[in-house]
């Protein structure tokens, strides 16, 4: 039920020289050691016997604590169809966030594979978190895609899921119930306009419907049109934050030229890019900081 993608280990091609040959001599020296630390945190993973895996080799990285725990996070956003295209070098975006969301903006039949070793490659070159995500608001996916794209995110084994919420509530019961270890982010953008904006009671409905579907943080993103927005947005969460009982962690932010006061302030996984990376509209990744 689950798929591990074998990348191509540089170890295998390490000079061999005075190495013992035996391999039942204590001082054999294995080699394939990437893949058999990729391997081991995977199975690791999905068992449940390790659901974390600190970057020892990352300055930036805080080694003991998880990333939705930590206070500043940043979430670096890349494009499947970047990837796909040749435009992004993995190597060059090893310190670029505390964890990485492979936003899903495209696919066919044949990209399954394409996205196991993207996965793959982001594990071992950058050894962080990995959430999956679909580009709802800027394709022609059905929801049967959508789902499916989803679905193939729990059998690789990636830490987090975002999962729209503009699904309806079979879809996303169906995802929340095969998830795993893996922690589902209820996500919902607005880019359209109201009165009452972040004041909208809609807001708390969505949260508490993400709530019972059984996401385990909800991400609200929201256009702003006036600086006023960052204010509302700022009560909003205050309000969600002073309710009685546990309910999922809350990340929410204006996005656009006007949220960006939100963006800097908001505390956990705030979305990111990569001055590496081309884009010519804010809202196509969410926006940039």
């Amino acid at each position: 039920n689950f798929e591990f993608y074998n990348l191509e280990d540089r170890t295998s091609q390490e000079p061999s020289e005075d190495e013992n040959s035996d391999r039942r001599s204590p001082t054999y020296s294995f080699k394939l050691k990437e893949v058999k630390e990729d391997f081991s945190h995977f199975v690791k993973f999905i068992t449940g016997a390790c659901v974390y895996r600190p970057n020892y080799d990352s300055p930036f990285s805080l080694l003991d604590v998880p990333v939705d725990l930590r206070l500043y996070t940043h979430a670096l956003e890349l494009r499947f169809s970047d990837y796909e295209d040749g435009k992004i070098d993995l190597t060059d975006l090893e310190s670029g966030g505390d964890v990485l969301e492979l936003c899903v903006d495209r696919w066919s039949t044949s990209a399954t594979n394409a996205l196991g070793k993207m996965v793959a490659e982001a594990r071992r070159k950058m050894v962080v978190p990995i959430i999956i995500s679909v580009m709802h608001g800027h394709s022609n996916m059905s929801e049967d895609i959508q789902v499916s794209i989803l679905e193939q995110g729990l059998r690789l084994g990636v830490e987090f899921l975002s999962v729209d919420l503009h699904l309806d509530n079979r879809h996303i019961a169906g995802l929340v119930g095969s998830k795993g270890y893996t922690r589902i982010i209820g996500h919902w953008l607005e880019e359209s306009s109201t009165e009452l904006g972040w004041h909208d009671d809609e807001w708390m409905s969505r949260y508490d419907r993400a709530s019972m579907l059984g996401c385990d943080i909800v991400r609200f993103l929201q256009l702003a049109y006036d600086r006023e927005d960052n204010e509302r947005l700022n009560r909003f969460t205050e309000k969600v934050r002073s309710r009685h009982g546990v309910g999922p962690l809350l990340v929410a932010y204006n996005v656009g030229p006007l949220g960006r006061t939100s963006q800097v302030f908001n505390q956990v996984l705030t979305s990111v890019t990569h001055r590496s990376e081309e884009h010519t509209s804010e809202l196509q990744s969410h926006h940039d900081l």
